[in-house]
This record gives structure tokens, C-alpha cells and sequence, in this order.
């Protein structure tokens, strides 16, 4: 039994199940038809990317922005949220750069990435054109792998050195795809740093220092600070919250108040402690909740990075931490981290966030925690919180028989309510205070003054522990420590 296949170059003869073969055409036909495919999907290629870059132009809000923090190196600006999973971008990111000119070799660009992190591995591809000009196609299958992109000196030399690297990622996937949430938008590559062996000359922004929030973006108590700081606002005030302060607390103080009445420009500083917090590495955390966890309250760690470690043991190895506003319950797995943390009580007071984290404290066998499903509050009773009646207590109720070691509050604008509620436990116990005030200007005003009225003989820091944030300007956290 004869069987004959043909093909564009050869035919094959199946004799009795044995493969023949008989070429067609000689071999540089075969070559040029080769090469013809090449040129093609070359071609293919970058009208694909071509169409993409369309695409996105008219949304440049939505790229990749970068900014340089050294001679040669380039961070994401902090403004797009790479989470452990992977980044929020388009399928384009682009950055501008001029290289110095000085040097006399090829520039090796070398790009760190993250990305989706799932059961099954996934492997992404990130293809990279430079001036248009396809140059290399990058492929993995960790969460965070370094790619080195080689520009060649001659490219450099007829560009005058000034380069416009585009990146361009396939095979994206979204988080509900991946079964982690019900977010159906595509995830891809998240680029957190690019250097180079060559020193960049410019910056992607017209200023190396800073990058300027284009629009204000207003938070839900904006009216709030604006007819305070109208009606209210007196030199006397910030003279006393800024008694007894450093420097660096009394500039995030002055920093907070200019922002919240101007556009406004993030520092370098701001941009790259971002990228750190970004850069730290939860991935051996189990997230349940769609909230998800933020990054930088395992990097900041609500506040205790700013202190010394003798501080931290001295007040947390003393009894429980309230841990008000717990909300996907990465505050309480990272209280936990200490080991010499015995118990955290994780109040939340919304129900589906309660369940969801009260899931996720149980699949990371965190048994430190434990979540409170009530509200936090001056009295207590309910209110109405989101549209659900909601169980409050105040912390002097609930810790009547308990001994506090922290504090620790991040409650959505209720944080000077839930002080004047603790005072007796804070006049007790002396816990270590880290509470959130930028929310409303009550609370950044008048929580410090409260508290030293008492006479107890805290410490205080102001600090800023979500840098780059775009609805409030600075994450303040007051912080009050006994010495």
C-alpha cells in the first residue's frame, strides 16, 4: 500500500508504513521561500504592534509611566498597582531614553518583571521594539524573572542615541480566568525597574525630580477638608499638631496640607519608596477576599518600620492588638510576622469583607488573629455603614478585661471617635498608637492634641505609609510611642 503526502518542497511516499521521501525543489528556493516567511511575519508583527500603539495613544494615561532615580536606572512611577499577581497595564509600555554618548558599546537594558502567579504556569511573552524596529521577543514562566535587552551600538549612533522602547505583551489572562477573583480585566507583565550599562541622560518626564499629578483626584472627604480649611484653618492649629515634631514629620505635615489644596508633584523619594513597598514580596500569602492585599503594609508595616526594634518589642510583646479596619487582613498576618505577638483582634465591621477575611486568616493559619466581626466606635450600638446596619463597641468595652499592647487604625474617617472611645484603655496601657489621619481634618488636627492632653508622656511621628497616593496626596499615620 502506497500512501503520497505532498508538501511546498518534497513529496513523502508511505510504502507499507515506511517514509519516503523525494525533494521538489532545490535547496535556495527552499531558502528564499524561508526567509520570505521571516520578512513576513516581521511584518505581521509590527503591524500588531503598530495597531496596538494606535490604540493606546489616545489613552496615554493608561501606559506604563517610568522615572529615572539614578544615572541608570529607571523605576515604574508608583501610580499602577503591581500586585503579586502581576501589573495593571496596557499591552503597550513605552519609555523614552537618551543614552550618554560618551561610551562605545552596545546598551544592555536590563527589565525586571512580575507577573500573574498561578497553579498552572503560564508562559507570557513580552516582545521588545526599539524605534519601532523589532529587536527581541523575551518569554517565562516565574512571577518575577530579569530580562537584558541588547540595543545595538550602531542603532544608538543612527538614532543620535535617543531611544523610544516599546514593550509589547501576549498571552495575557485575567484574574477571574486564573480563578482569584472575578476580575475579568487582562493582566500582563508588570515592570517594576529597568537599568542600563549605560548612563541615561534624560528622564521619560520633563523633570528628573518629580512627576506632576496631571488632575487632582478628589477623595470622598475632600469637601470635608475644603470647608475646614476655609473656615477653620489657623496658624495656631499647626503650630500645635506640629509641636514637639522632627523635621521630616513636620514637612509630610506641610507636604499633606499643600496637596490638598493644589495639583501637586510626587518626589522621587516618594516614587521610588513606592517602588520598594511594590518590589517586597507577599507571594507566600493566600488571598481569599477580592479587596486584596496592599503591599506596602508588609513593607511600612502600618508604621513600624519607622521605629526602632526596641520599641516594637517593647510594646507589642505586652498584650493584644487592636487592629481596627482590618479589612482583607493583611495588617493582621503581617502583625503577626513578630513572633513575639501573642494576640490580634481584627475588627471589621462589613460583613462580606468580615467573611472574606476571616477566610483568609484561616488559610494562611495565621491563629494569632482573630476576627471581630463589630465595628469600632466613640459608644456602643450600630450604625449604619455602606448601606448595612452595623454593631459597634468602643475599644474601653471591649478591652476591659484585656490588656493592649497597639492601637492600630485605619477606619475610613471614624479614627477620632474610636480615640475618644479608648481613652481609658490608652490611659491604662499605654499601647503603641498608629493611627490613620489623613481621612478627615479632624482627625489630623485634633487626635495629637487629645492624646497629649492626657499627660502620659507619648512620643509622636507623623509618616507616610502609602507613598505616591494619588487621592489623598500623603498616607499620613500619626504615631505615638512611649520612649
Amino acid at each position: 500500500m502506497v500512501q503520497v503526502k505532498e508538501t511546498t518542497f518534497y513529496k513523502k511516499y508511505y510504502v507499507f508504513g515506511k517514509c519516503l521521501w523525494k525533494k521538489r525543489k532545490p535547496w535556495k528556493h527552499i531558502l528564499k521561500y524561508i526567509e520570505k516567511s521571516f520578512r513576513q511575519s516581521q511584518t505581521d508583527m509590527s503591524n500588531m504592534y503598530e495597531k496596538v500603539r494606535v490604540c493606546d495613544s489616545s489613552n496615554m494615561c493608561e501606559k506604563t509611566k517610568f522615572v529615572k532615580i539614578s544615572d541608570n536606572k529607571l523605576i515604574c512611577d508608583g501610580l499602577y498597582p503591581v500586585e503579586e499577581w502581576g501589573a495593571w497595564i496596557k499591552n503597550t509600555a513605552t519609555l523614552y531614553i537618551t543614552f550618554d554618548k560618551s561610551g562605545q558599546d552596545d546598551a544592555d537594558l536590563h527589565i525586571n518583571i512580575v507577573k500573574i502567579d498561578t497553579k498552572d504556569k503560564i508562559r507570557l511573552e513580552l516582545i521588545a521594539f526599539v524605534n519601532g524596529q523589532y529587536l527581541s521577543t523575551f518569554s517565562t514562566d516565574k512571577t518575577s524573572d530579569e530580562f537584558v535587552l541588547k540595543i545595538p551600538y550602531a542603532m544608538l549612533v543612527k538614532n543620535n542615541f535617543k531611544m523610544v522602547v516599546s514593550l509589547f505583551a501576549k498571552n495575557q489572562i485575567s484574574p477571574y480566568e486564573a480563578g482569584l477573583n472575578q476580575d475579568k480585566r487582562k493582566l500582563s507583565y508588570g515592570i517594576t525597574c529597568i537599568s542600563s550599562s549605560n548612563d541615561i541622560v534624560l528622564s521619560p518626564f520633563d523633570s528628573v525630580d518629580s512627576y506632576r499629578v496631571m488632575k487632582y483626584v478628589t477623595s470622598c472627604y475632600q469637601e470635608d477638608w475644603d470647608n475646614y480649611m476655609m473656615m477653620d484653618m489657623d496658624n495656631t492649629k499647626i503650630k500645635k499638631l506640629c509641636n514637639g515634631l522632627s523635621d521630616e514629620s513636620v514637612n509630610i505635615i506641610k507636604t499633606l496640607l499643600w496637596r490638598r489644596k493644589h495639583e501637586y508633584q510626587f518626589s522621587c523619594d516618594e516614587l521610588y519608596q513606592k517602588h520598594l513597598a511594590y518590589s517586597n514580596d507577599i507571594s507566600g500569602y493566600k488571598i481569599i477576599n477580592n479587596t486584596g492585599f496592599q503591599p506596602e503594609v508588609f513593607y511600612f508595616k502600618n508604621g513600624l518600620k519607622f521605629l526602632e526594634d526596641k520599641i516594637i518589642k517593647k510594646h507589642l510583646s505586652k498584650g493584644c492588638i487592636i487592629d481596627g479596619g482590618a479589612c482583607s487582613g493583611d495588617s493582621a498576618l503581617m502583625f503577626a510576622e513578630y513572633d513575639f505577638v501573642d494576640k490580634i483582634y481584627a475588627f471589621e465591621p462589613l460583613s462580606d469583607i468580615y467573611n472574606d477575611m476571616a477566610k483568609t486568616l484561616k488559610v494562611n493559619k495565621c491563629e494569632k488573629a482573630e476576627a471581630v466581626h463589630i465595628g469600632l466606635d466613640a459608644k456602643d450600638g450600630f450604625c449604619n455603614i455602606l448601606d448595612e446596619k452595623c454593631k459597634t463597641t468602643t475599644i474601653d468595652t471591649f478591652a476591659k478585661d484585656k490588656k493592649i499592647s497597639c492601637i492600630k487604625l485605619d477606619v475610613e474617617g471614624m479614627e477620632f471617635n474610636v480615640i475618644k472611645g479608648a481613652i481609658k484603655t490608652i490611659e491604662r496601657d499605654k499601647p503603641l498608637l498608629l493611627i490613620c489621619i489623613y481621612h478627615k481634618p479632624k482627625d489630623f488636627f485634633e487626635i495629637k492634641p487629645l492624646i497629649e492632653s492626657l499627660n502620659l508622656g507619648y512620643k509622636f511621628k507623623v509618616v507616610d505609609t502609602e507613598p505616591c497616593n494619588q487621592y489623598v496626596g500623603v498616607h499620613a499615620m500619626l504615631i505615638g510611642y512611649i520612649g
